[in-house]
């Protein structure tokens, strides 16, 4: 027959099983968690990156010769990516307001986001610009 004292520590024994579980749950959220805010980081520092690289003198220049060496895409690609480019550089250029530019540029954007990531990134700059 079992002590109030065997009883006493049973139970403490499988609360330390559970603690130790609970630890090891928390201890992958917490992974997680510091895995997420990383890379949320590091988002928002390329963020910055393109935002400070859009500011910068040149980058039409630089847009047009990105899209030029995307040896991947046919040339009919990348002559309309060119012509997207010029009517980026109208649309920045122009006395209108921002919100009239923003509007103009809407259909670029959403042409650009079908193009895929090296598209995307060489045209940034060049949409942050519009102000």
């Amino acid at each position: 027959m079992l002590s109030e004292d065997d009883d006493i520590m049973k139970e403490y024994i499988e609360d330390s099983k559970n603690a130790s579980e609970q630890d090891e749950v928390i201890g992958m959220y917490d992974k997680e968690l510091n895995d997420e805010m990383l890379k949320r980081a590091e988002i928002r520092e390329n963020r910055e990156q393109a935002y400070n690289e859009g500011l910068e003198e040149g980058t039409l220049e630089k847009a047009r010769e990105t899209v030029n060496l995307m040896t991947s895409l046919p040339d009919e690609d990348i002559e309309e990516i060119q012509k997207r480019i010029n009517e980026l550089e109208k649309i920045v250029n122009s006395k209108e307001s921002k919100s009239k530019k923003w509007s103009k540029a809407k259909d670029i954007i959403k042409w650009v986001a079908d193009k895929g990531v090296d598209v995307g990134i060489a045209l940034l700059p060049l949409v942050l610009k519009i102000s």
